[in-house]
């Protein structure tokens, strides 16, 4: 079965130490950006920015070349219609 709408959900672990799974569902096929941003508001990395599949869906980020601190995951999908952003604590 399909996601009934869009959802970010929480990373896992959080804290991590360095790697973390970044879970989001999809209730349709469309562009989905999934990006990480530093406490500043600066763009780290773009784990994902394409074209996706309906479903439940899993990426693996690396914080390994970062200082430990606070980021943030950012989902955007639905041409825009659908933002939500999240904490999460890397600890080295």
């Amino acid at each position: 079965s399909l996601p009934k709408s869009f959802y970010l959900k929480q990373n896992y672990p959080n804290p991590f130490n360095p790697t973390t799974k970044i879970r989001f569902d999809l209730p349709y096929d469309g562009e989905v950006q999934i990006s990480i941003y530093d406490i500043k508001g600066a763009l780290i990395e773009e784990v994902m920015s394409g074209w996706m599949e309906a479903g439940y869906h899993n990426l693996k980020w690396n914080g390994n070349q970062n200082a430990s601190g606070i980021y943030f995951i950012k989902m955007t999908a639905d041409d825009n219609k659908f933002q939500k952003t999240m904490k999460m604590s890397l600890i080295k």
